[in-house]
């Protein structure tokens, strides 16, 4: 996964959740499950018959305070996310660290199979509306093509974006 473009904004959630929705094409019904400490697993059947997987691994955290926005999620994070794997029929897909590792506070995950290929969410934070996130990580053809994550209420949503570059 060579190179990966990073945008960052502040703007309208008018503005913004419409550029996150239109990014997404036509989902199906998801499969998901909530998120606690120690390994939470979901798996999602694919439109060729192969499954998708997800592992995620989450620890409590030893005595960190950060100022933001270090981690998404929390300032004084209480649980991260150490490791994410994902496998297609058993196949480890690579995913860089840098995709979930400033992830906090996870406490649900949905995988969507699309047009294009499979949506892995995130959803976390410590129940405050600065906090809230949700982080959505596309797959293509077994492969992340990017990460998007968005935090805030209605008034005013953050959000940043990376782009992955495929498979040579």
């Amino acid at each position: 996964m060579n190179g990966a473009m990073v945008k960052i904004a502040v703007g309208s959630s008018l503005v913004l959740a419409g550029l996150f929705v239109a990014a997404h094409p036509a989902r199906s019904a998801g499969v998901e499950t909530g998120v606690r400490v120690g390994t939470s697993t979901v798996r999602c059947g694919l439109a060729d018959g192969r499954v998708f997987r997800v592992v995620l691994n989450v620890e409590v955290a030893k005595n960190i305070f950060c100022a933001p926005p270090t981690y998404w999620g929390s300032h004084a994070p209480k649980v991260l996310i150490k490791r994410l794997v994902a496998t297609i029929d058993g196949d480890t897909l690579q995913i860089p660290a840098s995709a979930y590792l400033d992830l906090c506070q996870p406490f649900h995950m949905r995988v969507d199979r699309n047009e294009s290929g499979v949506t892995l969410t995130i959803s976390g934070g410590d129940a405050g509306p600065e906090t809230d996130y949700r982080a959505a990580l596309e797959f293509t053809n077994g492969t992340l093509l990017r990460r998007r994550v968005e935090a805030g209420d209605e008034s005013v949503i953050r959000w940043e974006e990376t782009t992955y570059s495929p498979k040579p």
